[in-house]
């Protein structure tokens, strides 16, 4: 028994290929005269595997009497190096630690979904229950179930908001056929990779954060002493959204009091994914006391998991959970044993690291101004919230710089304030005649809300004649457009005319205004576009890894073309923008703004490891940040001053 037993946890295989081996060795000319002894051996071995855990994890010997503040019963291997409260530190000790000592005493946690550890919907065993009985690494199975019942009456999932987090639209497509648990959410710690106990839940109908939520519950029930957690998980920027609200809900009282001492993160491979707002708020890079940890250990332990999917999607709902506690702890203790030198070669990696980076630090800040030097230290680091937007000081932010649209109305409109007063209402007609053109992009692919565009540019063209008479006879051609046609109705913008047109017409400070606001436009455009590739190729990396079977497939690719066609979208966008600022005189050889064609609709995809020949790939031009034009001086200084130090930390 010992043996199977060693054999399956290290090499992952099925008891039915053991036994076949072992009836060769017993008669390898007739195998099939050996008895059959195949479900003894599965009976058994269960035992003796639930027996094996209670030995070695101390309960056979009452260790519960000795270590009272875990809770009882548990069969698991725990991290000998986390922080744990009365086991390897004394609650005074991180009751009296200061602030720069936070990363001391932070439990750096991980959590992440894993697809491949199903379970088929198959004819099971009603009366098949885990030996462990949620004293190993799942959570007990009883409550689980009642929670799952009263969750689902209370409402559909959070809809995701973030480009990584759209990929969970793939996850569901892949809903996963025959499937009666389509995988599991566990935590581990992030720092050296060990599953915590009682951190594991069966996942339903993919990664929803109310299975989360139940896994979190448990894993702070033994967390109540520290003052520090850090949590990594590679859709942080959505599952905090409403977490606190969440536990307050299903896990009134201390629990649910555990949550604000929680601070958040993203790993670092797959935050590459995420929008902007996302690296500055939830990076690794950027974390005060986060040191070098990265949140992606949990990812190697799932290729190991992995291998053992093939028998345990086969098993009843206990036995699996019982096999599975098995691998898990297995894991845990393969890194126990070589903890000792992984760390110690870690730590002497560090030592030769630490004086080189040292060194480059005191030798950059020496080549820097000193009063700049003091003006960094001076910076507050945390990133904070201003008009909806993140600003962070991470992140290069020049007056004059690459304008939104709405930026750039809002720029007009305070230079208007110290001029006439006509000129606001000018920026408010071109603003809402280049929105209504938008509008009539949209409208082309629908049926329904042509009633109320058509109202609306009748009621903007009426406004544009008696602002600029001129116009009269050149807006009267569309004055009476039906419904049918409103999509096409020209709404002799500025940008509608050459430059003799538009002097004769009386136009050229409306052209001015126009081209500022398409500027904000592209580059409105180009954020859009580069979202969409993200998106794009995270859901690419997700159906490769995930999902098989030709339905699956083909659901997953006519969900992709939805995708594309969003690239598209922000393209045809951009060109409209582009080609306006064309006919108002922009440079066809500037920099910031270029020609864009479909074939650039492509960017590296970073949720993927690093391919040979991929450093050599150039990607398209908008995704490099040129020199804003139109700047003054000043500006062109402190632009050339941060672009400089920024290569140089680089």
């Amino acid at each position: 028994m010992k043996h199977f037993h060693i054999s399956t946890l290290t090499s992952k295989k099925s008891a039915y290929d053991y036994f076949a081996g072992l009836r060769c060795l017993t008669n390898n000319t007739f195998p099939d005269e050996v008895p059959d002894r195949y479900r003894e051996l599965l009976q058994m071995s269960r035992i003796w595997n639930h027996l094996t855990m209670v030995r070695q994890s101390g309960q056979a010997h009452h260790i519960d009497t000795l270590l009272t503040h875990r809770r009882p019963g548990s069969l698991t291997v725990r991290c000998p190096a986390c922080p744990e409260v009365t086991f390897n530190v004394d609650q005074a000790v991180v009751d009296a630690a200061k602030v720069a000592e936070t990363h001391k005493y932070t439990l750096f946690l991980s959590v992440d979904g894993n697809f491949r550890l199903q379970r088929k919907n198959k004819n099971t065993d009603p009366d098949d229950v885990a030996l462990n009985n949620g004293n190993g690494y799942f959570v007990p199975s009883e409550p689980y179930k009642k929670y799952q019942e009263v969750v689902r009456k209370s409402g559909p999932e959070e809809a995701a908001t973030c480009s990584h987090l759209r990929a969970s639209r793939m996850q569901n497509i892949a809903k996963f056929k025959n499937a009666a648990v389509s995988g599991v959410v566990a935590f581990q710690c992030a720092r050296h990779g060990f599953y915590l106990p009682q951190s594991i839940v069966d996942l339903i109908k993919g990664e929803a954060f109310c299975f989360t939520d139940f896994a979190l519950c448990y894993v702070l029930l033994e967390l109540m002493l520290l003052h520090w957690i850090l949590l990594s998980y590679d859709i942080w920027c959505q599952y905090q959204v409403n977490l606190l609200k969440r536990f307050r809900q299903w896990f009134p009282g201390p629990i649910a009091d555990q949550i604000p001492k929680i601070r958040g993160a993203i790993p670092k491979m797959h935050i590459e994914n995420h929008v902007i707002a996302c690296m500055h708020l939830y990076s690794f890079t950027y974390l005060p006391y986060s040191g070098e940890t990265w949140g992606e250990n949990i990812e190697g332990g799932w290729a190991e998991q992995n291998q053992s999917a093939g028998s345990t999607k086969e098993m009843n709902d206990g036995h699996r959970h019982d096999a599975l506690d098995d691998i898990f702890g297995y894991w845990n203790w393969s890194k126990l044993i070589s903890m000792n030198k992984t760390l110690s070669r870690m730590y002497k990696a560090c030592l030769q690291t630490l004086e080189i980076r040292e060194a480059n630090f005191a030798s950059l800040t020496d080549m820097q101004p000193e009063d700049i030097v003091k003006q960094w230290e001076g910076m507050d680091i945390s990133p904070v919230m201003v008009d909806g937007a993140v600003v962070s000081v991470y992140e290069a932010r020049i007056t004059g710089g690459p304008p939104t649209m709405n930026k750039a109305l809002q720029a007009l409109v305070d230079e208007s304030k110290r001029v006439e007063e006509e000129d606001s209402e000018v920026i408010w007609l071109i603003n809402s005649g280049i929105n209504l053109q938008e509008r009539q992009v949209a409208i082309a692919a629908q049926t329904n809300g042509k009633t109320k565009l058509s109202k609306d540019i009748q009621e903007w063209k009426t406004k544009q004649v008696l602002m600029f008479p001129s116009l009269s006879t050149v807006s009267s051609s569309g004055q009476e457009a039906g419904e049918e046609e409103i999509e096409t109705v020209t709404l002799s913008l500025p940008s509608s005319f050459n430059s003799k047109d538009r002097d004769r017409l009386g136009l050229k400070h409306a052209a001015s205004i126009e081209r500022t606001l398409r500027e904000g436009q592209a580059h409105d455009a180009l954020a859009e576009l580069r979202l969409a590739i993200k998106t794009v190729n995270a859901n690419i990396h997700f159906k490769r890894q995930n999902i098989f079977g030709q339905r699956q497939v083909t659901r997953a690719e006519q969900h992709l073309r939805s995708l594309q066609a969003e690239k598209k979208v922000a393209m045809d966008k951009y060109c409209r923008a582009y080609n306006a600022l064309l006919r108002l005189g922009h440079s066809p050889t500037d920099k910031n703004l270029q020609p864009l064609e479909e074939s650039m609709l492509w960017g590296k995809n970073m949720t993927e490891r690093h391919k040979k020949g991929n450093s050599r790939l150039v990607e398209p031009w908008f995704w490099h940040t040129g020199r804003p034009s139109t700047q003054t001086p000043e500006e062109e200084n402190a632009w050339s001053l941060e672009s400089k130090y920024s290569l140089d930390v680089l």
